[in-house]
Formats: C-alpha cells, structure tokens, sequence
C-alpha cells in the first residue's frame, strides 16, 4: 500500500499472504483482526498500528523490513507469533500501554528497537530477541518460560522481568 492518506480497517479480516514482497509507504490502522502468513513487507515511510481492539497474528517466516524513512509497527491489542519460523521486525516494534505481545512458538525478532510499555510473554521453547535500542518500560512486564536473547547497542529493563 502506498500514496498519502491512511488505511483504516473496522471489521472482517485481514490477510497478508503470498511469496512476493509487499510495500507498506502509509498508515494502516487496523482494529479488526489482522494475519501475516507469508511474504516479505517492505517499509519505507510506513506505520502499522494495531490499535486496541486489533488482533495480528504472524506467522510469516519472513521480515517486516525498514526500506528507508520513519518506519514503525505499534501495538495496542493482542499481537501473536505462532509458527515454528523466524519472523523479523526491523522497523522499531512499540507495544504501548496495555499491548499483549504472545511469542507462542518459533522466534520473533525485534531488531529495530523499540519500547514495551505493556506486556510481552514467551512461551516454553519459543525465543524473542530484541535488537537495536529497546526499553522496557516502568510497569510494562516481561515473562519468559522459553528463551529472551538482547543483541543490542541499548537495553533498558525497567519493567517487571520474570
């Protein structure tokens, strides 16, 4: 999706799929329930914003990748990785203030830094692993039962980590 405006989605689904790239050069405010199963999103002056009431599933073995420009995908609602792959997010990953971010199964990278103001569980032999320069935040939590790898310049855990 490109051009000037913004992308609005209220209701139904969304399905990001298929092998070829995909560009994403505007907003897209998603409050519906979003799925990105497949194909590499390039962003360049992009933004995603899963707002409160939207649900993402990845479960894409590809990258949400930073072209150029101000890139970022911002959560609010419930955000999920469920597939045994490794899916990517170099753009600056932001779960803001009551966000739930679930790493179910596989490996979800956040190598565009970023911050987490709410909550982000890892489940038993799944792996996050935060990248760039990425703040917990004060009263976000982290809880692992699987792997947390920091590969970063910055970390800052001022948040609740178990």
């Amino acid at each position: 999706m490109s051009g000037s405006g913004k992308t609005t989605v209220t209701s139904g689904a969304m399905t990001i799929s298929g092998t070829g790239s995909k560009t994403l050069s505007r907003t897209i405010d998603n409050s519906a329930a979003a799925a990105w199963t497949q194909g590499q999103i390039v962003v360049t002056n992009g933004t995603f914003n899963n707002l409160a009431t939207g649900i993402f599933n990845a479960s894409a073995n590809d990258s949400f990748f930073a072209s150029s420009g101000t890139n970022a995908f911002n959560n609010a609602g419930a955000f999920s990785k469920t597939s045994s792959s490794v899916t990517i997010f170099s753009t600056p990953f932001n779960n803001q203030a009551g966000g739930s971010v679930v790493v179910n199964d596989g490996t979800l990278v956040l190598s565009g830094g970023g911050v987490n103001s709410g909550s982000i569980e890892i489940a038993a032999g799944a792996t996050a692993r935060f990248g760039g320069n990425y703040t917990h935040t004060a009263g976000s939590t982290l809880v692992s039962h699987g792997s947390v790898d920091f590969n970063a310049a910055t970390i800052s855990l001022d948040g609740n980590v178990t």
